[in-house]
């Protein structure tokens, strides 16, 4: 026959399954014998989960992007959370004690334009997951905006003005 071991719930460790019968001998007496025994371990194959929280996708940034990321694992404790932007190096951010599972930081940008945030998470038994990755514009170049329509230092009494205003951007799309 066979026998279903119910796993559910146990904690990450090493166990051990036996077979044991009750035995009853010659004289009437009863005892339990060990048949069998076989080792086996709960092990997390799962890796974290872990999704942007902040920016919103598209969002344009100058300075700094301010980073939050929501990192969980069901069986194992996490134990980093890090982000970077543009591929460059990996930035370890911190959990937010307000938001149990929320880790934020603020990541210094690389490039202007288009660039992908990624974000990844540890657990205790060195499973890594990662985040969707996240595009975001950086854009630290000021817009150049030119008045025109405009008459000399000394216009004329009583004329119509009529000034236009062009404002240009390299970077980030105006609304």
């Amino acid at each position: 026959g066979a026998a279903d071991l119910d796993t559910v719930g146990r904690p990450l460790g090493s166990y051990e399954a036996v077979i044991e019968a009750e035995l009853t001998a010659g004289d009437g007496t009863t005892a339990w014998t060990r048949l069998d025994a076989a080792p086996f371990a709960i092990v997390d194959r799962t890796p974290p989960q872990v999704s942007f929280v902040a920016p919103a996708p598209s969002s344009v940034h100058g300075a700094a992007v301010a980073v939050v990321v929501q990192a969980s694992d069901a069986l194992s404790a996490i134990t980093q959370v890090e982000a970077r932007l543009a591929g460059g190096p990996w930035t370890a951010l911190v959990a937010e004690a307000a938001s149990p599972g929320r880790y934020g930081g603020s990541l210094a940008p690389l490039a202007d334009g288009a660039n992908n945030l990624e974000a990844r998470a540890s657990d205790a038994v060195g499973q890594i997951g990662s985040a969707a990755p996240l595009a975001v514009v950086i854009d630290r170049v000021a817009p150049v905006i030119t008045i025109g329509g405009v008459p000399p230092a000394d216009p004329p009494v009583n004329v119509t003005v009529l000034p236009t205003i062009a404002v240009q951007d390299a970077t980030a799309t105006l609304g």
